[in-house]
């Protein structure tokens, strides 16, 4: 059985707008004669993927750059920082960009 999470969100960040707002954008673009394409690819993993696991036991481990930790071993960045299952990749890391996580 696959441990790897996978979240689904159809719903607007409350810090980013609401729903009614991107309703709102569609609406006006689409009188517009546009179309409005949203595309969110984030960097991030599940917490149970065996590069976090890694990285949160060990910090000298190969993948211990691939995440950042404000606070070794359990506050660390993640997908908007509010959902914490979801580790995010660090950007300042070659590792995680260059190497096969799946």
């Amino acid at each position: 059985m696959d441990d790897q999470q996978i979240h689904v969100v159809n719903t607007v960040d409350p810090r980013l707008g609401t729903n009614e707002d991107v309703k709102e954008l569609t609406q006006r673009a689409h009188a517009q004669g546009m179309r409005v394409i949203l595309d969110f690819v984030p960097s991030h993993v599940s917490w149970h993927h065996p590069a976090f696991l890694e990285a949160q036991q060990n910090q000298d481990a190969e993948s211990a750059d691939w995440f950042t930790f404000y606070a070794w071993p359990d506050n660390y960045r993640s997908f908007l920082d509010i959902v914490p299952s979801l580790p995010s990749f660090s950007t300042d890391s070659r590792g995680a960009a260059f190497t096969p996580v799946v």
